[in-house]
Order: C-alpha cells, then sequence, then structure tokens
C-alpha cells in the first residue's frame, strides 16, 4: 500500500493486487451500499494515517473516488469536505475508463448498437475510423453487467486503459465524438 497526502484535504492511497487480496476485496465489489466495502474503505484509512504518522480528519464530508490500478489493484482517493456535522456523509464515486473495442465493419458496430439499446444499455461513447477497422470507446460503468457480453458478440475488446482510449484518440478518425451509439441508431 502506497500513501500520498496531496493536501490537507486529499489523500491518495494506492493498493496493489496483493493489498486487495488481503482486504479481501476487488474493484468490482466496490460498492459504499454494501457494508464490506465501507469496512475496507475505514480499515485503508486507518492504515495509511498509521503510515502517515497522523490523523487525516475523515470528519464533514468525505469523498472517496476509487479508480482501477492494472489488472486487480485500486487507487482511492480520499477528499474531505468540512461541512456543519448535521450535513456530513460519506460516498463512493467508481471511476471507470474506457474500453477500447475494435469492429471489422460498420455493420458490426451497429448490430453492438441495437442490441445495447436492446437491453437498455446506454453508456457514453465514441466512434473512430482507421482504413476499414472500427473503433469504439465505450465508458465503463458500474454494474454495466451487460455491457461487456455485447461489445464481446460484436466485436472484440482491445483495450481497458486509459491509454489505449488515448492512443485510439489520437492516432484513429475520429467519426462521432458524443453518444456515439445513439447517434447511430438516430441515421
Amino acid at each position: 500500500m502506497r500513501v500520498e497526502e496531496l493536501t490537507t484535504e486529499a489523500l491518495l492511497v494506492e493498493l496493489s493486487g496483493d493489498d486487495m487480496k488481503d482486504l479481501n476485496i476487488t474493484y468490482d465489489q466496490m460498492d459504499y451500499a454494501d457494508v464490506e466495502t465501507r469496512r475496507v474503505i475505514w480499515t485503508v484509512l486507518s492504515r495509511a494515517n498509521h503510515a502517515l504518522g497522523r490523523s487525516f480528519d475523515a470528519s464533514g464530508r468525505l469523498t472517496v473516488e476509487a479508480m482501477r490500478r492494472g489488472a486487480d489493484g485500486c487507487v482511492l482517493l480520499f477528499t474531505r469536505e468540512t461541512l456543519p456535522p448535521h450535513a456530513r456523509r460519506c460516498y463512493l464515486r467508481r471511476s471507470s475508463g474506457f474500453l477500447t473495442v475494435q469492429f471489422a465493419s460498420l455493420d458490426a458496430v451497429y448490430a453492438c448498437a441495437e442490441a445495447l439499446a436492446f437491453a437498455g444499455v446506454k453508456t457514453e461513447s465514441r466512434l473512430y475510423r482507421r482504413q476499414n477497422k472500427y473503433r469504439l470507446l465505450v465508458r465503463q460503468k458500474a454494474g454495466a453487467n451487460r455491457l461487456r457480453p455485447c461489445l464481446n458478440e460484436f466485436g472484440v475488446i482491445v483495450g481497458e486503459s486509459e491509454a489505449a482510449a488515448l492512443h485510439t484518440a489520437e492516432h484513429w478518425e475520429r467519426l462521432i465524438e458524443n453518444n456515439a451509439l445513439e447517434a447511430l441508431l438516430q441515421k
């Protein structure tokens, strides 16, 4: 576990895959509504305080942002905002990056868009082209368990990192910048 105090109001904790195993949780299981996730967050905060040699004051409003790190690690960003005692709350906001999905044809992208719409899945998406191949950048969302099977049915997930998405955005021709899946269905 790596702890870095960014400011007096923000604390960054990087958890390796081994740390996550030790805490008995995965990134996909993290949900602040779940008692186990709250236990993990407060355990991590306690360990971070010990590593800092002082207490990061978590009184007031505490926002916890969880970001995937590698295959099985996680980064937690604790940010506190001082509020009156009656307004104290704790939130977990998961930040899931883009999936980069490659398709052999525009017809396959369209079929995927139709299947996702039929399944009721809505997500942020961007469409790119390079020669006769198409790439769709799709924002992963917590609980979108119908997203991956549909994407894999019509295309191939070629990247799950921000780096893969940025590479596509830089080296591929942009066709549709925002809400590509919805835009395809309207044409």
